[in-house]
């Protein structure tokens, strides 16, 4: 056994981890005789009352007694003195990450055939826990009816969280659940049996999504730390929710069940009978079962057929999901030729098409045949044509429900090899699919292209308890939990309609750096300021309202995986009124994204007031080739984030009376920021700034007045070139960009690299690791009597993964900007680049958001089985993050007669001020946050 423990410990300390956490409780109670004197040395044996498993301790110099590390299930405790009868108490159920405490076992003289058995009835009040924390067991979990059976809604009927706006109507959704906030406090984290089942990429460690989705037949019990929890408890500072799954028994046990539903039953909502659409399909088709119970004798594994159990569970179903129906305001058809006469505002007041040459409206507000680009034609027909005349929007899209699967399967086998070991494994797997234009990642979801998503998950577990003597337990868990997603187009067909060779005059449109563009997609295009009564929020993240803009995911097509081997030692101890735990763990996230980036370029031709070649008409504007800007990345780096933790603790449980326990405990957090596991990330830094530039600091394209026309002149050569040069770098001055790759970074006064080992010390990322962090926690619960508990506790928690992340950065990724430009010099002709925009972080003494928790609360049982419990929680926290510009346009700047445009003229309402980045304290950058 010696040997083994040592590998356990090296299998700990080499091991590429995430966080894992036992699921285990404990049971503690204590012996008395019929005068309530106590008794010591008697024996005390719990037997698993679903297979047989049983332990034995002694009752100390006190006549208490303790067993930990104890598997969640219902229990029965006796106890045995010679010269007493035995007495036997049943259904006692422990909870996962609880202590039960028994009620005192009274030992009678009598013999031993004069046994005394009792069943434990209703409600019991946890006497012994310090922690606020809450629990939904077997019953209450088979019996509460949820909606889209989703466990995450089980959540909302717990005290201090947060209803979400609506539950999910399938269990997983696409990819994930939301998660509600618990109490208000900073991000949970979500464990299935121990293992991390959040999405990664919501800041380390999950918490804003839930992605391990679990079938509700499957699991047992949810187990909530709700606040002021213990230290072996601990990642991200808020709550901490585990579903623990179920397990086999002694006795076979199976269920099956189905569930349809029709869209027979559903009326013709009032918007598809307005629009005159037909009722949208819905079915849902989900059948599933489950089974468990002993493995059959196997020699030498389970010979006597009580050593080896089992438990499955299966759930499909088949969706006929409806999609949402969204309105549009498209170009008409009279505006794709240039005809502006009848586009009105959804008031119906005319919208007047400006000619940016006259500066007045274009008679009849008709665009002439002559003016038109074939490039911003070729976007306009690439939208589609109105089918309905309507107040505010012409074109209605409803896609035809598609069909959206999922299926979850859960494989539990536990082994009792002897009486002081115990192994759990578990394997658990979920897959989801679709195809269409309103999928997870969806592009234009009026339906510009149909793709498709695909996402599974993963989770796999292995416990193992090993009990020394009958005080000593250790235990030891590993798994691992891998998910991924997968969103490409539906097939060549689909591909080829976001592609530029299918459209000539696209195709004829440069680009910077058409290498970052492998499959050769299109441009997106925005519109911004049409004009419509479309609602929602599906343009992506950049625009919100309109809807109508040609738009892709920057990671297109879509591919992610995260992944994490959770691992952890824990070893308790008993003795006398203590009982001692510590344990250690270890934390290596990864998340990994497709390279992202506006890699294919984006044109942008919304209405500007500042921009004095507009139409006033973001389509008119696309008819002439008129662009505010166009903007394109250089490089395309990818969201590869990984971060690595140490987290160890040491508690103590004092029973200082019958009716006292004091709860005081360390837990330590030793970690990294997030770093970019390809090395492409950057960062801007003060301490590599160097305000004179060499001498060379960049030199900004004025503006200037060549008879009546609006200029951009080189202050160095005196050059005169076309007004979209204004505001760019003069080449040569400052800094220049051309292609990225991963070993061609730019080079740009300030920014500093990832893998620069001049910079910092350590082996990964930009901030220096932080020093050990403590979270001291301590907790009192006094028990007056056996049903009332009065519990005290307060703890420092920190959020223990995250961190800001810096991918990409204007090293790997920067953005070349060419605004009031047109679709024929939007590339400019030279080198000129725009002043870029950076992030920054403190690199030396940073400080990791601690939140200071505090509860008193009473918990009581009533009879009739119900138990009341009231707390008072609080909590302040210190060290949030924020951002502060250091390069802000200083206040009334705009307002200063030394920063006038002199190619415009001023007006009480509009001082006609230079654009931004002359205005800025640093030449050559944007925001430097």
């Amino acid at each position: 056994m010696r040997h083994g423990f040592r590998a356990l410990i090296v299998l700990l300390l080499v091991s590429t981890a995430g966080w894992a956490q036992t699921t285990s409780g404990s049971i503690s109670g204590s012996v008395v005789d019929a005068q309530k004197q106590v008794v010591p040395g008697a024996d005390v044996i719990i037997t698993n009352e679903q297979n047989g498993e049983t332990r034995r301790t002694v009752t100390n110099d006190v006549g208490d007694y303790v067993f930990a590390g104890v598997a969640p299930g219902p229990y029965s405790v006796r106890a045995e003195l010679a010269g007493f009868r035995p007495i036997e108490r049943r259904n006692n159920v422990v909870l996962a990450n609880s202590r039960l405490a028994v009620p005192p076992l009274t030992l009678e003289v009598g013999t031993v055939a004069e046994a005394v058995t009792v069943s434990a009835v209703g409600e019991s009040v946890a006497t012994t826990t310090t922690s606020h924390q809450a629990v939904l067991d077997l019953g209450q979990v088979e019996n509460l009816s949820i909606r889209g059976r989703d466990p995450i809604s089980l959540l909302k009927i717990l005290p201090g969280v947060s209803l979400q706006a609506n539950d999910q109507e399938l269990f997983g959704g696409s990819f994930a659940t939301g998660v509600p906030d618990i109490q208000g406090g900073r991000g949970q984290t979500l464990y299935v049996d121990g293992v991390n089942g959040g999405d990664g990429g919501n800041a380390g460690g999950g918490g804003g999504n839930f992605s391990g989705a679990t079938s509700m037949d499957a699991i047992a019990e949810v187990n909530v730390q709700l606040s002021t929890y213990t230290a072996e408890y601990g990642l991200k500072g808020g709550a901490q929710v585990n579903f623990i799954t179920k397990s086999g028994g002694s006795a076979y046990h199976g269920t099956a069940y189905t569930h349809l539903r029709d869209d027979a039953f559903n009326s013709l909502n009032y918007f598809n009978q307005k629009n005159n659409l037909p009722k949208p399909q819905q079915k849902i088709r989900n059948y599933g079962g489950t089974f468990g119970g002993p493995v059959p004798r196997v020699p030498k594994l389970n010979a006597d057929g009580n050593k080896l159990f089992f438990f499955y569970n299966i759930d499909h179903t088949q969706v006929k999901a409806p999609q949402q129906l969204r309105n549009y305001r498209m170009p008409t058809a009279l505006e794709r030729q240039g005809d502006f006469s009848e586009s009105r505002t959804p008031s119906g007041a005319l919208i007047r098409v400006i000619d940016p040459l006259t500066g007045q409206q274009f008679p009849g507000n008709k665009v002439p045949a002559d003016r038109a680009h074939p490039g911003g034609l070729a976007f306009l027909n690439l939208m589609p044509m109105p089918n309905i005349d309507a107040s505010g929007y012409n074109f209605v899209y409803q896609e035809p429900s598609f069909d959206h699967p999922r299926q979850s399967q859960l494989l539990r086998m536990d082994y009792r090899p002897t009486q002081a070991d115990s192994i759990a494994v578990k394997w658990q797997s979920f897959y989801t699919n679709s195809v269409g234009h309103n999928v997870a990642g969806a592009s234009s979801r009026w339906g510009l292209v149909r793709q498709r998503y695909d996402f599974t998950h993963d989770i796999g577990k292995v416990d193992y308890t090993r009990i020394f003597g009958t005080r000593t337990v250790l235990e030891f868990s590993t798994g691992f939990f891998r998910s991924t997603e997968d969103g490409p187009p539906e097939d060549d067909r689909a591909l080829a309609g976001i592609q530029r060779a299918s459209y000539p005059a696209i195709a004829a449109l440069p680009q910077f750096t058409s290498q970052h563009n492998p499959l050769g997609l299109i441009p997106k295009a925005r519109f911004g300021g049409v004009q419509s009564s479309s609602g929602g929020s599906d343009c992506g993240a950049s625009v919100v309202q309109p809807c109508q803009d040609i738009f892709y995911d920057n990671r297109w097509p879509i591919t992610g995986e995260d992944s994490a081997f959770p691992i952890s030692l824990k070893l308790t101890h008993t003795r006398g009124n203590h009982t001692f735990k510590m344990g250690i763990m270890r934390e290596r996230e990864v998340f990994g994204q497709a390279r992202s980036g506006i890699f294919a370029g984006e044109f942008n031709f919304a209405h500007s007031g500042s921009d004095a070649l507009s139409t006033g008409y973001p389509y008119a504007n696309a008819y002439i080739g008129h662009v505010l800007s166009y903007t394109e990345d250089l490089g395309r780096a990818p969201d590869f984030r990984m971060q690595q933790t140490w987290a160890w603790f040491v508690q103590d449980t004092w029973k200082l009376t019958p009716q006292l326990t004091l709860d005081a405990g360390l837990r330590m957090y030793k970690w990294g920021h997030p770093y970019s596991g390809s090395g492409e990330a950057s960062i801007f830094s003060f301490e590599r700034f160097d305000p004179s530039w060499g001498g060379n600091p960049p030199v900004l394209y004025e503006p200037t007045l060549v008879g009546n026309a609006r200029r951009a002149r080189n202050p160095v050569t005196g050059e005169i070139l076309p007004d979209t040069f204004i505001g760019l770098i003069v080449p040569g001055t400052g800094y220049s960009c051309g292609v990225i790759t991963p070993a061609t970074p730019c080079q740009i006064n300030g920014i500093v690299i990832q893998n620069d080992p001049t910079f910092r010390e350590g082996d990964f990322g930009i901030v220096e690791p932080l020093p050990i962090q403590y979270d001291p926690r301590i907790g009192i619960a006094w028990a007056p009597n056996p049903r009332t508990v009065i519990r005290a506790a307060t703890g420092l928690y920190h959020d223990g993964t995250g961190g800001e992340f810096f991918s990409g950065g204007p090293a790997y990724r920067f953005s070349r900007v060419t605004r009031f430009t047109d679709l024929n010099n939007y590339l400019g002709g030279t080198t000129a680049v725009s002043p870029v925009g950076a992030s920054g972080t403190i690199r030396v003494g940073a400080k990791r958001p601690s939140i200071h928790k505090y509860t008193i609360g009473v918990q009581r049982e009533l009879g009739w089985n119900i138990v009341a419990d009231v707390a008072y929680v609080g909590e302040f926290t210190r060290y949030l993050y924020d951002q502060l510009n250091h390069n802000p346009i200083p206040a009334e700047s705009r307002f200063q007669p030394e920063n006038r445009d002199v190619t415009f003229t001023p007006s009480a309402a509009n001082p006609r001020a230079l654009p931004d980045v002359f205005l800025r304290p640093i030449r050559g950058f944007g925001d430097l946050n």
